[in-house]
């Protein structure tokens, strides 16, 4: 009897053991659920600042203002209030504004309905409104663009605002006039200026992309038109810049009229070349990076770009041209010799001739015996091809060939 009753009681002790475990199971689960129910709000609340775009007034007194709103389930913002007047009524309302046009952000995280926020916006200028200084980019990045940008003097005095998306990495996309300038060319200019000098250096620490920017091109007339821009530095009359070798070089206008006429030959390249390129990324889309069709339109760009006397960057278009059409192949021949003519030509005025030699052979045997045509390309060809083998001492070669261009009337 006594045995049995202690088999009893260590069976009742087991099942006591065993419910006790069991309870403590089911609360942590509890406590697991919901802990994996409560909201990452600070992940949420990242990307809630970074889409608030706030721009201060550039006259205030008011070192920050702080602002109230409620966010709803679907990223809805309403009840938008100053908490806190900040001794500035324009910066209090451009602040409530600026959260207005913020939103909507994105919807609550799973577990919220609605969201109250609390924030404080820095009015100093040039800071985010999580209180980022981006005063040191805007001026590395002004400076690049300065260092690309170009119009002609006639268009100096246009300012051009454009804004534009910066990416985490520096690329730009979305460029859009703000504010023109009143010229077409010098509004083109600027969003051509811009996009040469990019992809700028990566978004600083604490401002995640897109990052909405505007940027003014072109200076305000101060009547003291007789400038010039040095490095990334206006430099006026009577002040001077710094040469590499530390020379001190004061600035003179000698613009001729052959000056001048250089300047209106660049204007002209820099647009068409902003219209290829947007020809060449719409073929693209529609047909991939080797279509066939882009050959034609890269020989084109290479053209503007040696006007202007950018004959490296000639190079690397023509190269593109000349392996997207050795890649097509047969049935064309056409697209493959002219860019072999085009990319021969810019060899040789780079003085490469060992590189120009069999581009320029290639060419001048698909004109002659495959395409079969006597045209000006082919006499302007077998020139150049004279003028290469006189320069290497292969005389009665380049008679020979010489004699072939002289035939094509």
């Amino acid at each position: 009897m006594k045995f049995m009753l202690n088999t009893k009681l260590i069976t009742l002790g087991l099942a006591l053991s065993l419910a006790l475990i069991s309870v403590s199971f089911e609360q942590q689960a509890r406590a697991q659920s919901k802990a994996e129910a409560k909201p990452d709000l600070k992940a949420y609340m990242g990307k809630l600042q970074s889409k608030i775009q706030w721009s201060p007034p550039q006259k205030t007194t008011a070192e920050k203002v702080t602002v109230f709103f409620t966010i709803a389930k679907n990223g809805q913002v309403s009840a938008v209030k100053v908490q806190e007047p900040s001794g500035d009524p324009a910066a209090d309302s451009l602040a409530i504004e600026c959260i207005k046009k913020s939103g909507p952000f994105a919807p609550l995280p799973a577990g919220r309905n609605t969201l109250d926020v609390t924030f404080t916006l820095p009015c100093q200028r040039g800071h985010t409104a999580s209180g980022v200084d981006m005063n040191p980019y805007f001026t590395e990045f002004s400076k690049k663009i300065h260092k690309t940008w170009w119009v002609p003097k006639r268009l100096l005095f246009c300012q051009v605002s454009v804004k534009m998306s910066i990416a985490n990495d520096g690329t730009v996309s979305q460029l859009t006039v703000t504010k023109s300038s009143g010229d077409k060319n010098a509004d083109r200019l600027a969003i051509i200026g811009i996009k040469r000098a990019a992809p700028f250096a990566p978004l600083p620490a604490g401002v995640d992309g897109p990052y909405q920017m505007t940027y003014t091109a072109g200076f305000a007339s101060d009547h003291s038109k007789d400038f010039s821009i040095w490095n990334g530095q206006k430099v006026g009359l009577g002040e001077t810049y710094e040469t590499s070798g530390g020379s001190k070089v004061g600035h003179i206008d000698h613009t001729t009229d052959k000056d001048r006429a250089f300047h209106l030959r660049k204007e002209e390249a820099l647009i068409k070349m902003a219209d290829l390129d947007e020809q060449m990324d719409q073929e693209i889309k529609a047909s991939g990076p080797d279509s066939i069709k882009l050959v034609p339109l890269m020989v084109q760009y290479a053209v503007s770009d040696r006007s202007i006397e950018e004959h490296l960057e000639a190079l690397g278009k023509l190269q593109q041209a000349l392996a997207i059409a050795r890649k097509a192949g047969a049935g064309h021949d056409k697209e493959l010799a002219h860019s072999l003519c085009a990319l021969g030509e810019v060899e040789y005025n780079l003085g490469h001739t060992a590189e120009a030699e069999p581009l320029l052979k290639e060419a001048i045997e698909l004109k002659e015996n495959v395409l079969k045509v006597q045209d000006k390309e082919l006499k302007e060809l077998l020139e150049t091809y004279a003028r290469l083998l006189y320069k290497q001492n292969r005389i009665e070669e380049s008679e020979a060939v010489a004699k072939r261009a002289r035939a094509i009337i």
